[in-house]
């Protein structure tokens, strides 16, 4: 932009429309800061931020690759499970599907096909490693928070479950690649 040109108003980052303890999902609902639902949120944005840390110490390659691929599929998870109802979903560019389930197990079979069989229990030292198995442990937090929200609220898609779910199981794999494999199983 020019200097004789007005730039668009920036938002403020803070807005105070938390200060009593509520916030506001997807569609404008609101409810407690400690909402099953907002305990989920919280810990799927943990869990972005340890997969960040991990990209971080990660040299681009086949590794940074499939973490991003996570990125992306938690994001997506985030953004659907924000929605309280089918009313704030049909905003949603993007909803999880079966194929997201498919890429993750995909994920697991790669490593599982060019590494040797891993221990049922890792104590990872590499960088990337350990911040794979600090997210690995938060997203069964993660699942298990979710749980809870099932529990609470009823049935949505099916398939944020089975995502969910592999998760934990596709940073198992990637850990152990990481810690066993220079960071890429093609080492």
């Amino acid at each position: 932009m020019g200097t004789n040109e007005s730039k668009p108003p920036t938002p403020p980052v803070y807005t105070r429309t938390g200060d009593q303890g509520q916030t506001s999902l997807r569609g404008g609902a609101r409810v407690a800061k400690d909402h099953p639902r907002v305990e989920l949120l919280g810990t799927l944005d943990e869990l972005l931020a340890h997969l960040g840390t991990a990209v971080s110490r990660t040299e681009p390659g086949w590794l940074r690759g499939r973490i991003e691929e996570l990125q992306e599929i938690v994001f997506v998870a985030c953004g659907e499970l924000a929605c309280p109802d089918e009313e704030a979903r049909a905003d949603l560019d993007r909803a999880l599907t079966g194929r997201d389930v498919a890429r993750l197990e995909a994920i697991v079979d790669e490593v599982r096909g060019r590494t040797p069989v891993a221990p049922r229990f890792l104590f990872p030292v590499r960088g990337a490693a350990v911040a794979l198995n600090v997210a690995r442990t938060v997203a069964r937090r993660a699942e298990r928070r979710l749980c809870t929200v099932l529990h609470d609220e009823g049935a949505f898609n099916p398939s944020v479950l089975a995502v969910i779910n592999r998760l934990s199981d596709a940073l198992f794999a990637l850990t152990w690649s990481a810690e066993t494999k220079g960071e890429s199983p093609n080492h």
